[in-house]
């Protein structure tokens, strides 16, 4: 069976996981919760607690990548290589040396080792998708506005295709996506590894090509797959949720396929404690003439400035102003889309002000 929990943010979708983890844990069912690489560790220090520590018998948090080595490990596989980014560079590389001759945009630039990266990259992005060869050349075949858009989706079907013919052949026949091995070999399998386990997903709004087919198997072996979509289920048609709203769909149609039930269980967002925050968020990406919130008490401003200058300039003045209420500056947070692009004006701002401040932003380690 295939539950989707849909809802919007703060609706309780992860207390309601969390809820039907407690449940079957009591009962002694073994479940999964599945979340993105880069929640595992946040996700499972709030399982720890609300979790009951017994509960931890039967219960863990894992990733797709953690799914596929299970899977190794149960049906083998384990030693099929990887193929380095060295490695992915030179079958590239030697893509573009097959395809001389047959290459109309990427052809004369093929020597230029700029080149290989941002291809390499899109080629990446083609295989995460599922966009295949065959539907670039259709993209291309149906493309007649732009002649250097067509000629450069011929040449991207060509360089996809060869590209993973190469990889296929590194691999021994199998698939490059250690995913995709791994939803082959559920596949193929009489072992059901995922018999008599409830699998819980959380913190997605899409999956990949990858993550589908893997998925998918594991759905036809789990006796129970729940997923948490943020999305309005009384608003389907909006933008923000289109992603959240395919995988609805596509999940959907993976129940159909294999036979199973569907259920979605919507679930509605509780009163706000603050009343013009919750209009603010409610009503930001419908796209309709504004009409004044008749309770506003201050707590949402929205100021146009004609530069970022003058973004920092109020806002900079605006923390001077909490300040002077009462607010101490370590509890006042600044928020921006990119640092980087903000460097030199933000920092300049608060230090001309005399406003203690730390960036925080990613440093690589290397």
């Amino acid at each position: 069976m295939i539950n989707v929990i849909t809802g919007r943010s703060g609706s309780g979708k992860t207390a309601e996981i969390i809820r039907r983890i407690q449940e079957d844990t009591a009962r002694g069912i073994p479940t999964l919760f599945v979340v993105p690489e880069q929640q595992e560790f946040i996700t499972e220090q709030m399982a720890a607690k609300t979790l009951p520590p017994e509960a931890f018998r039967y219960f863990s948090v894992t990733t797709f990548s953690k799914m596929a080595t299970t899977v190794f490990e149960t049906l083998g596989g384990l030693t099929v290589p990887n193929v380095s980014y060295a490695t992915q560079v030179s079958l590239l590389w030697q893509t573009l040396n097959d395809l001389d001759g047959s290459l109309t945009v990427f052809g004369n630039r093929k020597k230029n080792a700029a080149l290989l990266l941002p291809l390499l990259t899109t080629l990446e992005d083609f295989n995460r998708f599922g966009v295949t060869p065959e539907e670039l050349a259709d993209a291309g075949s149906r493309t007649t506005v732009s002649k250097p858009l067509q000629r450069k989706l011929n040449d991207l079907s060509l360089i996809c295709a060869r590209y993973s013919q190469r990889l296929q052949a590194f691999h021994r026949g199998q698939a490059h996506s250690p995913l995709r091995r791994a939803a082959q070999a559920l596949r193929t399998s009489d072992t059901r590894v995922f018999s008599g386990r409830r699998l819980y997903f959380d913190s997605f709004s899409y999956f990949t090509a990858d993550e589908t087919a893997l998925l998918r198997e594991v759905a036809r072996q789990t006796d129970a797959l729940t997923v948490a979509l943020c999305m309005d289920p009384k608003n389907r048609d909006n933008e923000i949720f289109r992603d959240a709203t395919e995988t609805l769909s596509k999940l959907r149609q993976t129940a159909t396929d294999l036979g199973q039930p569907f259920e979605e269980i919507p679930l509605s967002v509780p009163a706000a404690s603050n009343a013009v925050l919750a209009a603010a968020e409610a009503d930001l990406w419908e796209h309709r003439r504004s009409v004044p919130y008749p309770r506003n008490d201050d707590t949402v401003r929205l100021v146009c400035a004609p530069h970022p200058y003058a973004e920092t300039e109020t806002a900079a003045l605006h923390i001077w102003e909490l300040v002077e209420k009462g607010m101490r500056f370590e509890d006042i947070a600044v928020i921006v889309r990119d640092t980087n692009a903000w460097s030199g004006i933000l920092d300049d701002a608060f230090e001309r002000y005399h406003i203690p401040y730390f960036m925080s932003e990613p440093v690589p380690l290397s």
